[in-house]
């Protein structure tokens, strides 16, 4: 610790204690992800796990951009999907909130599907150095209207077309198949949410999939 706090001292103001917990954090972090990479089946779900945060942390930036540029602009899309219901202030704000809110964005998980593996192929779209058979499978959340769903996904869009590094990653749509059973934030504006959405019915399919496994 002597020779760590040599090191930094000239450079962060920290006393012993902070320093002794960040080494212990550290410590904790380094070894849970040795024990993780002992185990094959958690090493490769851990990998999982991250890869599909790291989808979703990119394409939050994606989605903030594109909504940025559509109402600097004023875009056709962001004005025509605003509901008649809400004025033009409360539809601005409510997306602002819901932008920033990582429940909104739908998983994009690498998944084995061979035949749109071999799509990708055919269609030219798979990256050369992708020998394996994943795509990426994204996860719709059927508790989302329409208006807000085709909102984020055009912005997602746009905020790639203004970006210099594209996503090298074709996503899979297939709303009816490949969707989650998460439930709308506590918070969310009615306006966000499908009127197919139903609470009660959810729990009840959850309920059905823990019993069916």
């Amino acid at each position: 610790m002597p020779t760590i706090d040599k090191s930094l001292s000239s450079k962060v103001q920290y006393n012993s204690t902070e320093l002794k917990n960040v080494l212990q954090q550290l410590h904790r972090h380094r070894r849970e992800n040795w024990k993780i990479s002992q185990n094959s089946e958690k090493a490769k779900e851990d990998k999982k796990r991250k890869g599909t945060n790291s989808r979703r942390s990119e394409k939050k930036e994606r989605r903030k951009r594109g909504l940025q540029y559509m109402y600097t602009t004023k875009s056709p899309t962001f004005v025509h999907l605003r509901p008649d219901s809400l004025t033009v202030e409360k539809y601005e704000k409510d997306l602002e909130e819901i932008v920033d809110n990582g429940a909104y964005y739908s998983d994009e998980i690498s998944e084995t599907d061979e035949e749109m593996a071999m799509k990708e192929i055919n269609e030219l779209v798979r990256p050369k150095n992708k020998l394996d058979k994943h795509v990426i499978h994204v996860y719709d959340k059927p508790w989302r209207s329409v208006e807000v769903k085709k909102l984020l996904r055009i912005a997602d869009s746009v905020g790639e077309s203004l970006q210099h590094t594209k996503v090298q990653r074709k996503r899979w749509y297939k709303d009816k198949i490949f969707k989650d059973n998460s439930e709308p934030p506590d918070n969310a504006p009615k306006w966000v949410i499908s009127p197919y959405y139903s609470k009660n019915e959810e729990k009840s399919n959850n309920i059905i999939q823990l019993i069916d496994n």
